[in-house]
């Protein structure tokens, strides 16, 4: 009803359009996102009201690479000054393959400008964007900075696995422990991590090794991985 009373408000569509597919009602929330278009197309150009409307209920629908599409339109005109409006792009750019670099830039330039203020999701994404540029220092140097700034461990594992991929078997020792020690939900794969630094092509620490691997043993996520190197180790 909400919605029906005022269609240029971008929040009742985004909520109204994300309450429909979850609910499975793709038609509905696609009928939702096709009023959008159409409301910026008949909007007058010098109004940017419409487009930015359009951008964030494409980018929290996930219709990724329509946010994009209308992100550069906005932002070539100098009108992306809000940190919604910079949001819908870098979440945008770091979910399409071979756009992730825009994504590092967009979140960036925000915080440059003072308009975005870094914590661990923002982190996250950039960390991520920078990784799939491979660059590894880059992704190293956001999760860190995450990392500090959250509870979770999430992020002390992702450094894990990219330093285990670097060869710094120390480091990614470390950070799985930490991990851990944070609560990570996925601590299986932090054992394996850890596993994986003590191996002789690491540490080569056989007792912590095999230790490690009985720990991943125990959770179902890395369960079978963990018993197939435990046989590969000769461990009965």
């Amino acid at each position: 009803k909400a919605y029906d009373a005022d269609k240029t408000d971008p929040v009742l569509a985004t909520i109204l359009m994300d309450a429909y597919t979850k609910s499975g009602n793709t038609a509905k929330a696609k009928k939702i996102a096709e009023d959008v278009e159409k409301i910026a197309v008949t909007t007058d150009p010098n109004d940017n009201s419409a487009k930015v409307k359009q951008l964030l209920v494409f980018a929290n629908a996930k219709q990724y690479e329509k946010a994009a599409e209308v992100f550069d339109e906005l932002y070539a005109k100098g009108q992306i000054t809000q940190f919604n409006e910079y949001e819908a792009g870098y979440v945008s750019f770091s979910h399409i393959n071979g756009r992730e670099d825009q994504a590092v830039k967009v979140i960036n330039e925000g915080i440059a400008k003072g308009i975005i203020k870094p914590d661990a999701d923002v982190y996250s994404v950039l960390g991520q964007s920078y990784y799939f540029t491979n660059n590894s220092n880059g992704a190293i140097e956001a999760w860190s900075k995450g990392a500090n700034l959250s509870k979770t461990g999430e992020l002390n594992l992702l450094l894990s696995r990219v330093y285990v991929e670097e060869s710094n078997y120390t480091k990614s020792k470390s950070e799985a422990m930490e991990a851990l020690k944070k609560g990570v939900e996925d601590k299986g794969t932090a054992y394996l991590l850890i596993a994986e630094s003590e191996s002789e092509f690491g540490l080569d620490n056989r007792t912590a090794m095999i230790a490690a691997l009985n720990e991943a043993a125990k959770y179902p996520e890395s369960k079978d991985e963990a018993n197939k190197q435990l046989k590969q180790a000769g461990v009965k």
